[in-house]
């Protein structure tokens, strides 16, 4: 048995003298792809991105891998984007407690959307039904750079450009929005991650990191912890305070990559 490959046409397998057999393997349907998370054979993934920090209009969706099937889900097949606007899709989680439920990020008009995967149902928010607030910027749109739910099936939010960056809606549909210190507010904020005990870590473009303990208090904020890591000597002596990558390694401890 012969196999040949190219880099166009993949793995090729030569059947007798005169006949071939191209061998395909099934994936996404476009090739744009910004932000992923994955949990209990669920990987979802967005495919927006914004430009120069600014919405760069692209109203691809998401795409979702499970049981070795793609599926590809824009404006075209959810109705509930249909005649709104939404675009730049650039951040998505999957709920741990129910993996149907994956949250998506946006940088627009309409920066959440909560979609039930099985159903292909979905609820979108803004300023008028949530706690998101638009940018302090005043062109309408609202930052939700990143989204994550916690271990219970919280889902916290990251509102930039505003002065409650740190936004939660709970498992039972509460909205709760937290003030994360002078230096947070009206920041250009990028991602952000949960550690093994479900505190909030934040990275921004010029103000380093936060992080964020609600004390598993929702309600009263006069016993959180919060903290702000920058570049000072006294202040977590980071090599920048760009903070352009964040990620939880095996021990749940976070990881942090700057821009220097």
């Amino acid at each position: 048995e012969k196999w040949m490959a190219d880099e166009f046409t993949g793995p090729i397998r030569l059947v007798g003298d005169y006949s071939y057999e191209k061998i395909s393997y099934p994936g996404p349907p476009r090739n744009d792809f910004y932000a992923m998370d994955w949990n209990k054979g669920k990987l979802a993934i967005a495919s927006g991105r914004p430009e120069f920090k600014s919405p760069g209009f692209l109203r691809h969706g998401y795409y979702l891998l499970e049981d070795e099937s793609w599926s590809y889900h824009d404006n075209a097949t959810m109705p509930e984007w249909q005649n709104i606007d939404i675009h730049d899709f650039i951040d998505v989680s999957v709920n741990p407690k129910n993996p149907d439920e994956i949250a998506l990020a946006t940088y627009s008009a309409f920066p959440l959307t909560v979609v039930n995967t099985s159903t292909n149902e979905c609820n979108v928010f803004n300023d008028t039904n949530s706690l998101i607030q638009t940018s302090l910027a005043g062109n309408g749109w609202s930052l939700a750079s990143d989204v994550c739910y916690d271990s219970k099936g919280n889902l916290w939010v990251l509102n930039g450009w505003s002065e409650r960056p740190l936004v939660v809606k709970q498992a039972n549909n509460t909205w709760w929005a937290y003030d994360c210190g002078m230096e947070a507010r009206n920041k250009y904020t990028t991602r952000m991650v949960l550690d093994k005990n479900d505190n909030i870590w934040f990275a921004t473009e010029t103000n380093g990191l936060f992080g964020y303990n609600y004390s598993k208090t929702f309600d009263n904020a006069g016993d959180d912890q919060r903290i702000n890591l920058t570049s000072g000597d006294y202040s977590g002596a980071l090599p920048s305070e760009n903070v352009t990558a964040l990620a939880v390694d095996l021990d749940g401890e976070p990881r942090i990559v700057t821009g220097k």
